[in-house]
């Protein structure tokens, strides 16, 4: 019997693969990589805000941590809300904390025109680190104004490349399974890393797929202009 391929879409652009499906589906089919860096979805919408159902996003990200492991052969960097912190912290146990600060001297601009500017988002990593003894750094909330992706909750360039900067990955390509709007694999691009991208929403997909080709041709001497993008369309075989 035939397996059901578990992706929709499959772009390959430069050293970037990126998969349009369910992150929990397509990573058992891509073997090891060498970190994942992610900033999985927050408990917004779809959990109500009390301590029973932050329990349930608890357990939820306690379970995608075990497939991280599973996969990288180095770091893992999930970044959290500050305010999941209190709920699911307990699920981090042993994990090395670190903070990307915002700018808080940029935010002349209204809190709905910055997105996610009120944030401190935390990142815990667990495997090979390389940390400045500080384990901090300030993210340039203004760039969120400069570069405006059409997702939500952007992350900010500079905030993934001095993640990615700060892990000890090897030469083997980064996982992005939340990849949103491809804010980590234009970092990779930038720092001539390679790139593997999961998102289930198709509108981030494209805004992602768009996003790398465009880091592509910035004129950054030590990347190689990326051959033309290899598209794989398939409809998604319920299982």
């Amino acid at each position: 019997m035939t397996q059901p391929i578990p992706y929709q879409r499959r772009e390959v652009i430069g050293d970037c693969t990126l998969y349009l499906g369910d992150c929990l589906e397509v990573m058992p089919t891509l073997g090891k990589v060498d970190a994942v860096v992610t900033d999985p979805p927050w408990n917004m919408d779809y959990f109500a805000d009390d301590a029973k159902t932050w329990g349930k996003y608890a357990e939820w990200l306690g379970a995608l941590n075990d497939k991280y492991l599973e996969i990288s052969s180095g770091p893992v960097v999930v970044f959290l809300s500050s305010k999941s912190i209190p709920y699911v912290s307990h699920k981090f146990q042993g994990w090395q904390p670190f903070a990307a600060v915002k700018n808080f001297s940029q935010m002349s601009a209204s809190k709905d025109t910055i997105p996610n500017a009120f944030d401190i988002g935390f990142a815990l990593m667990r495997g090979r680190y390389s940390g400045n003894g500080r384990n901090w750094w300030l993210c340039n909330t203004a760039g969120m104004l400069a570069d405006r992706t059409g997702h939500p909750t952007p992350r900010t360039l500079d905030c993934m490349i001095a993640s990615l900067r700060i892990c000890e990955a090897g030469p083997g390509p980064i996982l992005d399974p939340f990849m949103g709007s491809g804010t980590t694999g234009v970092a990779c691009v930038k720092l001539g890393r390679k790139f593997i991208g999961i998102e289930l929403d198709e509108g981030y997909f494209d805004i992602a797929c768009k996003r790398i080709e465009d880091a592509y041709r910035q004129p950054d001497f030590f990347v190689d202009p990326p051959e033309p993008a290899e598209q794989v369309s398939m409809e998604y075989e319920a299982k």
